[in-house]
């Protein structure tokens, strides 16, 4: 930042004087002139100018350091850029495998009901529990056998009876409310009536269905075996691999033709019983269903940032050749910085009002560098020009409403992202509230990365290629694709980096200003329950303790992670505004989860895991982004004899990327490839390569390993020392050493969040003799509060 703000590249204005655009130009324009100066290069001038010859010898006053080569400062830019990368590199890799100690600590000290059980699926519909019991003896000691059903109906409709119930009671007590008020109670009384005939049939079908339960179909089964030993063997004897579901022995099978799969069980508050029934292929419908509603709000909100680009390039710029206003006016220092001289403003606001200037008549050129100067000056967001350009006020409010429209977009697509997934993801039926906390938080990270960094990019490229397809659709061809920044120029700097560094900033900003917000809505919550609540249920609702959201918290934490590190090399500025945001968000949540949130019930490792495996990757979003920034700025510096090959490969994968999305000739596909190959950037790119094979020769010894597991488990030669057993004592001595800790059974009767659909519900028991003269038997049956008649 601090190299960044001495730069020359033209007036500084706000936050565009920290990005690396206002470091200097980019290349010279001509050595055939001998003069040296560098020009600033517009979006028509990208493609070829990297092929002129570079002013080596320019050089820059920077702090701490004195005079030293342009060339030179690059270099070392790049370089503390590129060590600071290693090392976030470095630490996400040393935090991910020293985030295991403690766990295993942990699993060492604690025993819970998970570690002694299995959950076994594709058993029959009408398994019992004896019977299975017997035959999982085979691998240890059996506890307890508990068989899933098929509830949802059961627990659906007793949701729906405890809504009524809530909705009854609440009615009574209005009524009861103003009767104590001499007011008029017959509406109530034909609303109690409606839900009393609605709650009896309610608790008519529950109580069917309580009692027919026992003849469900059984889903899965729970095992719990009373040493550790037990759960490890059935876990290898039925792995859930496609080899043992096609080739398991009828030995193996359950009555000679189930094929049985055995899956580490998670802990009892963990399960969401009513989706179990849910098999794999339906919640794969669900999920891809729900994934179109998620990218088709994603294409929306890509669509109007396109059409914010689009409308900046018709509206936002009177100026009908840039590069004629470089050479044909003269408002520029010898270095092509913006500096007119109070003459040069003078003459040109008179011409530009059809006045006479120091008695020299006008021209059209002056009146079209008073043109040139206002939309340079404006485009740049430097309103000290705005009284002085106010003829061209259409281009300043079209430059600044684009930009805000732009920002404004992004945030309300990631706020409906995240709203539209947390109510999709329990569309989706997933079997743990982990599992669906863990695609939650992918989810939301991905969209908004997507969002927040991706779109914003590509709907300001100049992408001929895809322009031209699009220009086929009539809907859409003046609005997607047509951005004019076919490189990373200085314009790219004032337009698409300052919009994201203001959006990266407000997603961080209002993930902090949620905390105070939340506050305030359940205090003026549990204020209003005081006042209004009219039954002991909605009373205590007004005083329960939000929940504690950390798959949303995790999933936008990634998504800045993510963008600072992309965008980091060209906007250093990222670092300070993600550290500070990072600050305030631990701070709001640490008192948000000790002072108001109840405790999480069923959070487990699942999310840290995830993170720790996916930041990495931020590493490869930086080197790409950097290596290409950095080379903007060419040196010519030869690439050593040793690279030469690597180098011809970078200029075959440059032609692979430039034709599809940038349309220009084979000679550019070669410049691409030497470009990112230059001495500044070499080192990125030859990293960003070394880390990306690593990262896929992982994943493809992590395939392969899977595959060769499946092999053995076929083959019968599959060992339990890979299925984490924790040295645990067995079940009844862990009990007596008081080191397990949670429930002792897989039941869904032993879920508190489930009692409401075993409870038995009696109608008509509650007498309210004060009111049987004045209030009809509906509201007696169901009154709770006694209240005197009117008078008394």
């Amino acid at each position: 930042m601090i190299f960044n703000s001495e730069g020359d590249d033209s007036t500084a204005d706000d936050i565009y004087m920290t990005t690396l655009g206002h470091f200097g130009q980019l290349w010279t324009s001509s050595n055939a002139t001998g003069s040296g100066q560098d020009a600033i290069l517009t979006a028509s001038q990208t493609e070829n100018a990297w092929q002129t010859a570079p002013n080596d010898d320019a050089t820059m006053l920077m702090p701490f350091v004195g005079v030293k080569l342009k060339r030179h400062v690059i270099l070392g830019q790049a370089v503390i850029d590129y060590l600071a990368c290693l090392l976030f590199f470095l630490t996400c890799l040393i935090k991910r495998f020293r985030m295991a100690r403690p766990l295993r600590k942990v699993h060492a000290s604690t025993a819970t009901i998970a570690n002694y059980t299995v959950q076994i699926t594709g058993v029959p519909q009408d398994l019992k529990a004896s019977d299975f019991s017997a035959f999982c003896s085979r691998w240890g000691g059996v506890h307890r056998v508990e068989l899933a059903r098929s509830d949802s109906s059961l627990i659906s409709s007793a949701l729906l009876r405890s809504r009524i119930d809530n909705h009854l009671k609440a009615t009574v007590a209005c009524a009861h409310r103003a009767a104590s008020r001499g007011r008029r109670i017959q509406p109530y009384i034909t609303q109690a009536e409606k839900l009393e005939e609605k709650l009896f049939a309610a608790n008519t079908k529950v109580g069917h269905l309580q009692k027919a339960r026992r003849h469900n179909r059984c889903v899965c089964a729970f095992v719990t075996f009373t040493e550790e030993k037990g759960r490890a063997m059935c876990l290898a004897a039925n792995p859930n691999t496609i080899g043992h579901r096609l080739f398991a022995s009828r030995e193996t099978k359950y009555r000679g033709t189930h094929v049985l799969v055995a899956h580490k069980a998670p802990e009892p508050s963990d399960l969401q019983w009513e989706n179990l029934e849910c098999t794999f292929w339906q919640r794969m419908w669900r999920h891809i269903a729900t994934d179109v509603l998620k990218y088709l709000l994603l294409i929306l909100g890509f669509i109007l940032v396109n059409l914010t680009a689009s409308l900046r390039n018709k509206y936002g710029t009177d100026a009908s050749n840039p590069a004629s206003c470089q050479t044909d006016c003269n408002y520029t220092s010898p270095s092509g910085s913006l500096d007119p001289s109070a003459d040069t403003l003078l003459r040109y606001a008179q011409c530009a009002a059809g006045l006479m200037s120091q008695g020299a008549p006008c021209n059209s050129a002056d009146t079209e560098c008073f043109k040139c100067l206002c939309v340079s000056e404006l485009s740049a967001w430097n309103f000290g020009y705005a009284a002085y350009c106010w003829p061209y006020r259409k281009a300043m409010f079209t430059q600044i409403g684009t930009q805000v429209a732009a920002i404004l977009i992004i945030l309300v697509v990631n706020q409906a992202h995240y709203i539209l997934a947390s109510y999709t993801s329990k569309f989706e039926r997933h079997h743990t509230h982990s599992k669906e906390e863990l695609l939650l938080a992918h989810t939301i990270f991905l969209g908004q990365f997507l969002n927040t960094s991706i779109s914003p990019l590509v709907a300001n490229a100049s992408l001929p290629p895809l322009r031209s397809r699009v220009a086929r659709v009539p809907v859409l061809r003046d609005i997607i694709f047509q951005g004019q920044l076919g490189d990373l120029i200085p314009e790219w700097y004032r337009q698409v980096g300052r919009s994201l560094i203001i959006t990266i900033g407000l997603t961080g900003l209002m993930r902090s200003l949620t905390v105070p917000q939340r506050w305030l809505w359940y205090a003026g919550y549990r204020a209003w329950g005081r006042r209004y609540a009219t039954t002991q249920q909605q009373l205590d609702k007004a005083y329960e303790a939000p929940s504690f959201d950390l798959a949303w918290r995790y999933g936008e934490i990634m998504n800045v992670v993510f963008c600072t590190m992309m965008y980091s090399s060209g906007l250093p500025v990222l670092y300070p505004i993600a550290a500070l945001s990072f600050a305030l968000s631990y701070w709001a949540e640490k008192a948000e989860l000790l002072k108001m949130c109840r405790p999480p019930l069923y959070h487990n490792d699942g999310l840290a895991r995830q993170s720790g495996s996916i930041l990495p990757y931020a590493a490869l979003w930086h080197l790409g982004f950097a290596a290409w920034a950095f080379s903007v700025f060419k040196t010519f510096a030869p690439v050593g004899s040793g690279l030469q090959f690597f180098k011809r490969f970078v200029i075959s994968q440059g032609a692979f990327i430039n034709g599809p999305f940038f349309g220009t000739s084979p000679a550019t596909d070669k410049h691409i490839g030497e470009r990112v190959m230059e001495r500044q950037s070499v080192f990125m790119t030859v990293t960003f390569y070394v880390l990306l094979a690593a990262l896929l020769l992982r994943l493809a010894a992590f395939l392969a390993l899977q595959i060769y597991s499946s092999g053995l488990s076929v083959l019968s030669f599959r060992t339990t020392a890979d299925l984490a057993e924790h040295g645990l004592p067995p079940l009844a001595l862990a009990k007596q050493y008081k080191i397990f800790v949670g429930p002792e059974r897989y039941s869904i009767k032993d879920c508190p969040e489930y009692d409401f659909a075993f409870r038995t519900l009696s109608l008509g028991d509650e007498l309210d003799p004060l009111m049987s003269q004045q209030v009809p038997s509906v509201l007696i049956r169901h009154s709770t509060i006694n209240v005197q008649p009117s008078g008394v």
